[in-house]
């Protein structure tokens, strides 16, 4: 805090976001401590803030319920350690996130009555036309007025349509020329505290950027969803984004000088705090430790066991999964169990994140949630063999177009690693050589016989997918696609994929799997590439000695985003 007249006030902004379910520094899935951060870490140093700065408000933006096996805690979100935390802090705003409503509409509203501050959506409505909830808060602070709007980003529509059947979804830029007539002239201070992310990804305006640009009257946009850390201006408004899992508590200060009898801005600043060296708050330990003790109670449960080998092999290339690039026992497994339970003839499964794996030895739930980190349900629907290969062909968009000199293969800048599919139950080759849409070839039976266009079968799928992939992406207006089972309704068994993998493992094979990959049923080529090995091993050194940086995507989720060529080599 810097020393000023009695005439200037400082308002502090404290944000967080993204935090995932990291209530200490410890992650669930990996079974070890994350000294990353934690919201207890989170907690010490809001406190000493406040006590520096009085005048504090402190957000959270959402993704908050959801990850590092917080669905453990889904049905006693009273006791939930992020509740309970949170509670603790006494937030003054929460923005509903994305991931918040992956288990209904009515698991958010458990979710705001539980929480003691206001929750802000203001571009969500029912039916009717009343707003889900709060859309802004107005603080007043010794004669300073604080308005913060929170919004979340319309793509829930995208992923979570059945849970948000009597929800009206605005895009944040449509729901401000209403609300900001309301708004304007109202506060001295304007602050955006939305679940989005910076850019646009699905569709304009999903991103934060146009709507910074519209309203330049909103000194500070707290940013999200993205996982990126930022602290920077976009003309004269403040971006801040704190990164992921409580890594970074992100501190913006406005100052005020007295004029008259009113407040005038005067200046501003902002910055990431890093939380990797803050020690957790005892007290907030205290209150999470039974939490702690529940979780690691539930993932070190025995799921059975893994000999010959990883599921995965070891990565050629830094920062590349060899599940990117080649058929492995991993991607086999997951579709074999897929489509065993879904009794259909084609599955799809996806890596849920680049160092997913299953390692050799002894499995516990522990290393199910690391190998697939997603609580996704599964489905089946009836399609026909044109429209697999287009859904084939859309997931192949994934790669970048081999060029003749590229020594490494490379991957679309904008595509997450989780949105590339890979396919069981079928065989085929993916010619990168190929412009999209033209590089699914050799599509074949396992049993022999090519893939025909027009005939019918099943497909296996994951609910996250089947809403983003097929119903929303490419098949919206094709009512010949037939959603025929939806294990997340309707049937007594546990449709959740992790645990009918479980279930696989220990009552189909025995509690013993092995890394020996089903190639009768699985079974994916890259094709359309050719280098001198020599200097295709050359590019590999420099990759991963450094010698050569790894292109990445500006918003940090992929990497190797463009192919190494001979005039890169050092």
């Amino acid at each position: 805090m810097q020393e000023h007249s009695d005439d200037i006030i400082e308002i502090q902004i404290l944000h967080t976001a993204d935090m995932h379910g990291h209530f200490m520094k410890y992650d669930y899935a990996l079974d070890r401590v994350y000294s990353i951060g934690s919201l207890a870490a989170i907690a010490t140093k809001v406190q000493e803030l406040r006590k520096a700065y009085p005048h504090t408000y402190l957000v959270d933006t959402g993704d908050t319920f959801q990850g590092n096996y917080n669905e453990l805690f889904q049905n006693h979100i009273e006791n939930n350690p992020m509740t309970l935390l949170m509670n603790y802090l006494k937030y003054d705003t929460f923005t509903l996130g994305n991931h918040e409503f992956n288990y209904g509409i009515e698991y958010v509203y458990r979710i705001m009555n539980a929480l003691k501050m206001p929750t802000l959506a203001a571009n969500l409505y029912t039916k009717q036309g009343s707003r889900l909830t709060t859309p802004y808060v107005i603080f007043h602070q010794s004669g300073i007025r604080i308005a913060i709007v929170g919004m979340v980003t319309p793509n829930i529509i995208r992923w979570d349509s059945d849970h948000l059947a009597d929800i009206v979804v605005r895009t944040p830029l449509e729901e401000m020329k209403h609300l900001w007539p309301e708004l304007e002239g109202k506060a001295d201070l304007y602050v955006f505290a939305n679940h989005q992310s910076f850019h646009d990804f699905y569709m304009l305006g999903d991103g934060y950027e146009q709507l910074i640009k519209r309203y330049p009257q909103f000194r500070l946009a707290l940013i999200s969803h993205s996982h990126q850390k930022r602290a920077t201006r976009y003309g004269d408004t403040w971006c801040l984004q704190p990164g992921v899992h409580g890594s970074d508590l992100g501190q913006a200060i406005f100052r005020f000088k007295k004029q008259g009898d009113r407040y005038e801005y005067l200046s501003s600043e902002a910055r990431l705090i890093s939380m990797e060296d803050v020690t957790e708050d005892p007290n907030a330990l205290a209150m999470v430790a039974s939490a702690h003790q529940l979780a690691l109670d539930d993932i070190r449960i025995p799921v059975g066991r893994l000999v010959g080998g990883n599921l995965i092999p070891h990565p050629t290339i830094k920062k590349m999964s060899q599940a990117q690039i080649e058929c492995t026992p991993l991607i086999a497994f997951i579709n074999d169990v897929q489509r065993h339970y879904a009794e259909s003839d084609v599955s799809l499964a996806t890596l849920s994140h680049l160092d997913a794996n299953l390692i050799e030895g002894e499995i516990n739930r522990a290393d199910i949630v690391n190998m697939y980190r997603h609580n996704n349900m599964l489905r089946v629907y009836r399609i026909c063999g044109w429209q697999l290969k287009q859904l084939m062909e859309w997931s192949a968009r994934y790669f970048n177009q081999w060029q003749e000199g590229d020594l490494t293969i490379s991957f679309e800048a904008q595509i997450p690693i989780y949105d590339y599919a890979m396919f069981g139950g079928i065989l085929y080759d993916i010619n990168i050589s190929k412009p999209i849409g033209e590089r699914i070839e050799h599509l074949r039976w396992p049993q022999g016989g090519e893939v025909q266009m027009n005939e019918s079968l099943t497909i296996a799928i994951d609910d996250f997918k089947a809403k983003g992939f097929l119903e929303k992406d490419l098949f919206s207006k094709d009512s010949s696609v037939q959603l025929i089972k939806d294990y997340g309704f309707g049937y007594k068994e546990d449709g959740r994929i992790r645990n009918l993998i479980i279930r696989y493992i220990q009552e189909h094979a025995q509690g013993i799997i092995s890394n020996e990959m089903n190639t009768r049923d699985n079974g994916f080529r890259l094709t359309g590439y050719h280098w001198e090995e020599s200097l295709h091993q050359e590019a590999i050194r420099q990759l991963n000695e450094g010698i050569i940086p790894i292109p990445e995507s500006d918003n940090g989720l992929s990497y190797h985003t463009r192919s190494i060529r001979k005039e890169d080599l050092r």
